[in-house]
């Protein structure tokens, strides 16, 4: 038989966690085909990969590519980290299933966090049709999450209220459209409106369909900073009640009160485990965030919709409002720096704190942040600066066995977050190379079997004899992040050759322009 691709010399981690071994490796019709030492065998190409590691490719369980890699597809700042398969939809901020004019609406509330570039064609409405789209389009592999926002503005509108039976009803026909076209799971962020008008019951009647797929419950929990933990009992809460798996967001110490809440974190976690929930979470490993500018407003202020909140915005009234509730709790706004600005006339302000540009102006912040929020069509992101941006929770947050990466990196602005461009070559670089908190070994299987196989994904994730062959090939001593706060869109380092479906996206450090991605749909 002849192969398409062998790679020789390789060491190979397989993704178990199990040590390395050396192993030349064999791929044919999108698959791996042969494991073993010196295989003597005809190819099509073969890649002396020179004892560099082979492992299988890295899995982000939080992307916000959801409009981006339908207008970028090489997707290079995530290739270039070994990145194979993006997971859509998350924080419950997407896009389908809707129909034409609510797919609109969503558009616009959300062009802060995905862009809205015409170029994605924004022709689907169901979860089917969108991820059709991505079908041999898109250099990555991708899967996707049901949306609570899709769902709920679907059911009742932009109402801040919680929802009656009948709209229940409704929402949990919208899951079930969902999880038949092969959607995952659901998602939400309880932090977020319309989402966090929502109540425990309403999520609990939406995961029960769920539960009934096989599917998982993604949560960005529903506020931060109170130390309590009540969010997280919130979502074990719904978990248990309606019998599916958990999987928490973004999840950091710092969210919760800071490193020294860490072990009771994890007592309530590890609690939740020992009673037999199969709860998990993803980490980036930096302290600074990122998101749309207009969250900033008081949740109020979105009721209605996109056309209704620009009017509010408009209005005097409204603007004194905000002004006293800004009063009561000053926002620090020399901690929240722009990082896409789309317009020409407004382009500039990147890189810009709020700060800043409300000391220069000769209005107040409200007027300055309304001001811009309407010329910008709400459509502006930001990167909020945290006090340090290496807290060593950051690190202990990488030692929970139960942990996968996500980068939660948003891909609008020329300042925007560098976990976009630095999450996955950052773990390998900083916490493995320089700092030894990993196993190379243990590390790999955080960032490819285990997200595989929390999502059920059994034929990817491991370097085997019929898994599909996506493959990274990486330089351990080398492999850098080069993205910063001040030069964000830096590629990083050390990635030799990815194959995606067997595919070679990257050869040689190159990007081939190949677009062998495919949408992954979960299978009860």
């Amino acid at each position: 038989m002849a192969y398409d691709l062998l790679f020789t010399s390789a060491r190979v981690i397989d993704g178990t966690g199990s040590p390395w071994l050396r192993a030349d490796v064999a791929v044919a019709d999108g698959r791996i085909v042969a494991v073993g030492r010196e295989l003597h065998v005809e190819a099509a190409r073969t890649i002396d990969v020179g004892n560099r590691i082979l492992a299988p490719g890295f899995y982000d369980m939080h992307s916000h590519a959801d409009v981006s890699l339908l207008v970028d597809p090489r997707h290079e700042p995530k290739v270039f980290q070994g990145v194979t398969f993006e997971l859509l939809g998350q924080d419950g901020l997407s896009y389908a299933p809707v129909t034409p004019a609510i797919r609109e609406q969503i558009r616009r509330h959300l062009a802060g966090l995905n862009g809205d570039d015409p170029r994605a064609g924004w022709d689907w409405t169901s979860v089917g049709s969108y991820l059709d789209r991505f079908e041999g389009t898109t250099s990555v592999n991708v899967g996707y999450l049901v949306p609570h926002n899709a769902v709920r503005i679907g059911a009742m509108g932009w109402e801040m209220r919680t929802a009656t039976a009948a709209e229940l009803d409704r929402m949990r026909g919208l899951v079930r459209e969902g999880m038949e076209d092969g959607a995952f799971g659901l998602s939400t962020a309880l932090t977020y409106p319309p989402n966090m008008w929502s109540d425990t019951d309403e999520m609990v009647a939406m995961c029960e369909v769920v539960a009934e797929y096989g599917g998982i419950y993604v949560t960005h929990l529903r506020g931060h900073g109170d130390a309590l933990l009540d969010p997280i009992r919130e979502a074990i809460e719904i978990c248990q009640r309606a019998g599916l798996p958990l999987h928490i967001s973004h999840l950091k110490s710092s969210r919760l009160g800071g490193p020294t809440n860490l072990p009771g974190l994890l007592a309530l976690m590890n609690g939740a485990r020992a009673d037999g929930l199969d709860l998990t979470f993803d980490s980036y490993q930096y302290n600074c965030g990122s998101g749309m500018l207009h969250a900033q407003l008081p949740d109020w202020t979105h009721e209605g919709g996109p056309d209704v909140e620009k009017g509010r915005l408009r209005s005097p009234e409204t603007r004194a409002r905000i002004r006293d509730e800004w009063a009561a709790a000053p926002p620090n706004w020399d901690r929240i720096v722009l990082a896409s600005v789309p317009s020409d006339a407004n382009h500039w302000m990147e890189g810009r704190t709020l700060g800043s540009l409300i000391a220069d102006a000769d209005r107040d912040a409200v007027d300055v942040i309304c001001d811009l929020l309407l010329a910008e069509d709400l459509g502006v992101s930001h990167v909020s600066i945290a006090g340090v941006d290496d807290d060593p929770h950051l690190g202990s947050m990488l030692e929970v066995p139960y942990q996968m990466a996500g980068s939660d990196g948003l891909h609008l602005g020329s300042k925007l977050h560098p976990r976009t461009y630095g999450t996955y070559a950052r773990v390998l670089q900083r916490y493995v190379r320089e700092q030894g908190l990993l196993k190379l070994e243990e590390a790999i299987r955080k960032l490819s079997s285990y997200p595989a196989r929390r999502l059920s994904i059994p034929d990817r994730g491991e370097i085997r004899e019929g898994m599909w062959a996506d493959v990274v090939v990486f330089d351990e001593q080398t492999i850098t992040e080069h993205a910063t706060y001040a030069e964000p869109m830096q590629l990083a380092t050390g990635v030799s050759y990815l194959t995606v479906n067997g595919t070679l996206v990257l050869d040689d450090g190159r990007h081939t322009g190949a677009t062998p991605g495919r949408a992954l749909r979960h299978r009860r």
